[in-house]
């Protein structure tokens, strides 16, 4: 009855919720940290039937990581009052999609969009050329302006 109520209702403005749902997986623990030390250490993330719910107060936007069995991060942008949702198949985690907020939807387009790319080719993506800047020559360029302003900004942290 209490996760009905909660999932009906909207999330505070001093609270942020994160949903998440997996394909391929039954039951398993993930933890969410943060790189800045907004919340201390780790905390545990229990998936069950493939989907998992956290909520926890926030008093201002912060980058959080998703640390998965394997190792794996993935990398959120938490703001307060917001629900973001984790959408993705557990054999396939760097293709999950983030979406809640436009900074996740941004973040998640840059992965998806880079994802078979080498880590030279997505750095070069990460950091346009001013002549394509001025041009905005596509969707990509906007996108990675957007990104890059995130990393500059210290928002989110460059790998």
């Amino acid at each position: 009855m209490f996760t009905l109520l909660l999932a009906s209702c909207g999330v505070a403005d001093d609270r942020i919720r994160i949903t998440g749902s997996f394909k391929s997986i039954k039951q398993a623990e993930c933890y969410i940290y943060s790189p800045e030390g907004v919340f201390p250490g780790l905390d545990t993330l229990k998936i069950e039937n493939g989907d998992f719910e956290d909520e926890r107060p926030l008093a201002k936007s912060t980058p959080l990581t998703l640390l998965f069995p394997n190792f794996s991060e993935l990398p959120i942008i938490a703001e307060p009052g917001e629900e973001i949702k984790v959408k993705g198949n557990a054999g396939h985690l760097s293709a999950t999609e983030i979406t809640g907020t436009e900074e996740n939807e941004l973040l998640t387009d840059f992965r998806l969009h880079n994802l078979k790319k080498s880590a030279s080719d997505i750095q070069m993506a990460a950091a346009p050329r001013p002549s394509e800047i001025a041009k905005k020559e596509s969707p990509t360029v906007t996108m990675t302006v957007r990104v890059s302003r995130l990393i500059k900004s210290k928002r989110i942290r460059r790998a």
